[in-house]
């Protein structure tokens, strides 16, 4: 059963939609590694496994909620950030390295100060993608070099995401990917469980119509985040997670 809390939250669904790309006033960040949007749960240790299929073969996602951290300088304050970390295997063998870094603001919009991606072939490492950003540029070691500086924080998730709804996630001057609500309130089943309730999620951009795959869409549960994506050409789904479902109750 909902929460009061949660129900409150699917509610301001109904009002009306906005780009939330443009206006975009300048967050602030009072608690920003504690993070209660439902829509992009984050608690430490937490690890979420999605089984699927792209361009024929098999495919996992391995997705970590690590317990380190990363400060970024935004507008002339310190703020810490949550790291959330991606492996990508295709037919068993580890082909990418995703890493996000996230921070709640005082508006409850979960932000991202960057996201890295590193190609792996035959166990090698190729080296990032060129969409690959982080606030402020490269700054530590392992920071891959030439990584694009981006100068502001990017939408993540909203904190009460509405039906028409569009928000970029990507920071990279030449990307064109972007999110849109197209669906609220659907039910959703995956080898996890069924959900009564989710939002579903257009993306769109250069990289879907280069490679003929059409929009991507995804289906996020509350408090769970991320349960389902697909395309023409791919699909994957959550087969299991240590998330402590407490926003949703029993």
């Amino acid at each position: 059963m909902l929460t009061r809390t949660v129900i409150a939250t699917l509610l301001t669904c109904t009002l009306s939609a906005a780009d939330l790309t443009a206006g975009d006033p300048v967050p602030t960040f009072s608690g920003p590694t504690t993070i209660t949007n439902v829509y992009a749960p984050f608690e430490v240790g937490t690890v979420k496994v999605f089984h699927g299929r792209s361009a024929g073969e098999r495919t996992t996602t391995v997705i970590a909620h690590a317990e380190d951290t990363r400060t970024f300088v935004f507008d002339g304050e310190e703020v810490v950030c949550c790291i959330l970390q991606e492996k990508e295997f295709t037919a068993g063998a580890l082909v990418e390295i995703t890493t996000h870094y996230l921070a709640q603001d005082d508006a409850g919009n979960v932000r991202a100060f960057g996201e890295v991606s590193i190609e792996i072939e035959a166990g090698v490492v190729i080296g990032a993608e060129e969409d690959s950003w982080i606030l402020g540029g490269a700054t530590l070691p392992t920071d891959p070099a030439g990584v694009y500086n981006a100068e502001t924080p990017q939408m993540y998730m909203p904190a009460n995401p509405q039906l028409g709804d569009v928000f970029d996630q990507e920071a990279f001057p030449h990307s064109s990917e972007s999110l849109t609500v197209v669906g609220v309130g659907n039910k959703v089943k995956v080898p996890s469980g069924k959900y009564g309730w989710s939002l579903k999620l257009k993306e769109t951009g250069e990289e879907e119509e280069d490679d003929d795959d059409g929009p991507e869409y995804r289906w996020i549960v509350p408090g769970v985040g991320e349960v389902k994506s697909k395309s023409s050409k791919s699909k994957s789904r959550l087969f299991d997670t240590s998330l402590l479902q407490t926003d949703l109750g029993g």
